[in-house]
């Protein structure tokens, strides 16, 4: 069976916050104004936010990262899931 190779991207993440830290809040709603992102997301009364994806509704938590796709489509990255974390570049 042939082996394929999947390269690794560079994407803009940014984390839920799960605090009222300024800081944390300052980066999320920098990262919510990127121009070249296709956003649908409403907060929800548990704190988090529904996300339209491309595959329909997903709903993402304080702790979890919105990833914005190559396409501009934003997703959520559940913080459960390994490998953990994007890694910064």
């Amino acid at each position: 069976m042939p082996k394929y190779h999947k390269r690794p991207i560079v994407i803009e993440a940014a984390q839920i916050p799960t605090s009222a830290n300024a800081g944390q809040w300052a980066v999320f709603h920098d990262f919510l104004r990127l121009p070249q992102t296709t956003l649908d997301l409403r907060p929800t009364d548990d704190g988090g936010y529904d996300v339209t994806t491309l595959e329909g509704v997903m709903h993402a938590n304080p702790g979890d990262w919105l990833i914005c796709g190559i396409a501009g489509e934003i997703y959520p990255c559940y913080s459960c899931n390994p490998p953990g974390p994007p890694r910064k570049t």
